[in-house]
């Protein structure tokens, strides 16, 4: 998942070689835009058998031999998982786990789907919705994201997205994502995705602990501590 790479789609596995175009079909009118997206798409294909990137669960158990809490919390994991593969420890571990996931992982992932350009579409379709609902709220000098840097995030996210869409390999996500420890671009962007849908839709205030607003919630807990991110995005916007 590594900002860098992630454009090009040079990581082989049957990915382009050139950054696609994204589709022209988007709208930018708000009444256009799809209450009901189309929902995933079946898998084509079972999963796969353990790739060479991951190692058995069980085997964190033997290395929190001085933690029982930690062990417990392996041993009801391993009821439902027997492998893991490992992530950089940068502060966004929940955020590209649930990218790779869904994009390479789990049996309903994007490389698994009989029509993986709709689900493309019905992705970016949702993407577009909160670009939309980024600009309704009052961000001050939170993620210091002026139009044409938030424009290039989106496009760096759906360059990735539709690289594994062209057949890019687990293998070759999982290498791009520990070749590029910063990756920042696209882990920024999803926090941003993720504070644009808390301080959107009520269901998450009862989750806001009483001593704060939703907004110093997210300040606290939803946008991280990217130096190298923050110095891109002011360079681009100078």
């Amino acid at each position: 998942m590594g900002s860098k790479g992630t454009s090009s789609g040079d990581g082989g596995g049957g990915g382009d070689t050139t950054p696609p175009s994204p589709p022209t079909s988007f709208s930018h009118e708000p009444s256009a835009i799809s209450t009901s997206p189309p929902p995933l798409q079946p898998p084509r294909a079972p999963p796969r058998a353990a790739d060479r990137d991951t190692e058995p669960l069980s085997d964190l158990i033997l290395k929190s031999s001085n933690n029982y809490i930690i062990q417990e919390k392996i041993k009801i994991l391993s009821k439902q998982y027997g492998l893991l593969r490992r992530t950089w420890s940068d502060g966004s571990c929940f955020y590209r786990a649930l990218l790779f996931s869904y994009l390479a992982c789990k049996q309903e992932n994007l490389g698994q789907m009989q029509d993986r350009q709709a689900e493309v579409f019905r992705l970016m379709q949702c993407v577009e919705v909160s670009t939309k609902r980024f600009y309704q709220l009052e961000w001050g000098e939170a993620y210091l994201l002026k139009p044409e840097f938030l424009s290039s995030l989106v496009f760096e996210f759906y360059c990735l997205v539709n690289s594994v869409a062209n057949g890019l390999t687990s293998e070759k996500l999982y290498e791009r994502s520990l070749e590029d420890p910063s990756s920042g671009t696209i882990m920024y962007f999803l926090r941003v995705l993720t504070e644009v849908e808390i301080r959107t839709q009520d269901i998450y205030r009862p989750f806001i602990p009483k001593d704060m607003d939703v907004v110093q919630y997210c300040r606290k807990k939803v946008r991280g501590v990217f130096p190298e991110v923050e110095a891109k995005v002011e360079a681009l916007q100078i």
